[in-house]
């Protein structure tokens, strides 16, 4: 039923359910979570899902002191509820319990987010190292939705919780540092890669058919670029008057060897296009 655990020093022992959403953990773990008396944060990653989850536990759990906390309430009205949270058997909150908060509690009830968010919510249990640690107090559990995060950044958080949950148990919070470091430097990586195919894109585009649309009547140009979607895509078209230009300048870009070349005589192509006041660069759509 639970997949891993990972024990770190004396304040947290985390649980990592693959398979389980908030939902199915609060409904299947009822009894267990809330018969014990101990003080429970549940982070959701958005206001959405944390409003269905206190809806749900007004519901369910009628005599419990609970407190919704999330970035859409005003000012005062945050204020408010913030000052009750010392008094409160659970508290629901979104990203904004991460950080500015004095908060501790018994157990911490969090949805998977990015590994720096991860550990920001974790210090919002058993801060100070008060209560010796026999069971998990930090249960993380899996998303459908990765909003308001990306993908990637999610993705990259469950590998290396996966990957150093050995090295974990064996040491204390300094390996969060190193486990930070890693991960700042495969969600770099990443980007990178990602940025380069975004260019690769581009690239494909304007090689397939940079002069589109020239001798075209209006009528067959968006018949032309009209995708699948009903959506139109605007793609480069060159007046004839430059077309001579045009050519030669795309020529220079196509034997480019190099992307910082590359985006280098972009830029000579762009001001080309600028002075002549025909077209606006920006107009590539994916």
């Amino acid at each position: 039923r639970r997949q891993r655990q990972m024990c770190i020093r004396d304040r947290h022992r985390i649980e990592v359910f693959d398979r389980k959403s908030i939902d199915k953990i609060l409904n299947s773990e009822q009894k267990e979570l809330f018969n014990n008396g101990h003080r429970i944060l549940i982070i959701t990653n958005t206001v959405d899902r944390a409003i269905n989850v206190y809806r749900w536990l007004k519901e369910t759990l009628q005599e419990r002191k609970i407190v919704l906390l999330h970035g859409r309430y005003a000012i005062k009205d945050r204020y408010f509820k913030e000052e009750r949270i010392d008094e409160t058997d659970v508290l629901v909150a979104t990203q904004v319990a991460e950080v500015s908060l004095d908060i501790d509690f018994d157990l911490l009830i969090t949805e998977i987010a990015p590994l720096p968010a991860l550990i920001q919510r974790m210090g919002r249990v058993n801060r100070y190292s008060l209560k010796k640690v026999k069971k998990p107090n930090v249960w993380i559990v899996c998303v459908n939705d990765y909003k308001p995060y990306t993908s990637l950044e999610v993705r990259l958080t469950e590998k290396l919780l996966s990957e150093y949950v050995e090295k974990i148990n064996k040491s204390n919070e300094q390996i969060y540092l190193e486990i930070l470091a890693k991960y700042d430097e495969l969600l770099e990586k990443a980007v990178s890669e990602e940025i380069n195919k975004f260019y690769s894109r581009i690239y494909e585009i304007i090689t397939e058919n940079p002069l589109t649309a020239l001798k075209n009547e209006e009528i067959e140009i968006i018949n032309m670029l009209r995708s699948r979607s009903n959506e139109v895509i605007t793609l480069l078209a060159v007046p004839h008057t430059y077309e001579r230009k045009y050519v030669e300048l795309y020529t220079k870009l196509k034997n480019m060897k190099t992307m910082e070349k590359w985006l280098r005589h972009v830029k000579k192509l762009k001001s080309f296009f600028r002075h002549y006041r025909f077209m606006r660069w920006g107009q590539v759509c994916l």
